[in-house]
């Protein structure tokens, strides 16, 4: 069974601000929770750059949302 998130404590972790993987947000129980709900809409991420490397910063975030895109087709087999 996916790990139940509370809408709250979602939002609460959402709201503290780093680049994806290094904040406080367990993505994994998250990203099971989402594919196992009713939801069928895309997901978007706010991105938003305080690197001088701006092609750095777009490399690293195109590999965070490779990184989630995994975690949803692993979590769709399970």
């Amino acid at each position: 069974m996916p790990a139940r998130i509370s809408a709250r404590s979602a939002a609460d972790k959402l709201r503290q601000k780093g680049k994806y993987g290094t904040g406080v947000i367990d993505w994994q129980p998250l990203m099971g929770a989402l594919v196992h709900s009713a939801y069928e809409g895309p997901l978007t991420l706010e991105l938003m750059c305080q690197d001088n490397d701006v092609d750095r910063f777009l490399r690293e975030a195109y590999q965070a949302g490779m990184r989630l895109e995994q975690m949803c087709r692993e979590a769709k087999e399970n």
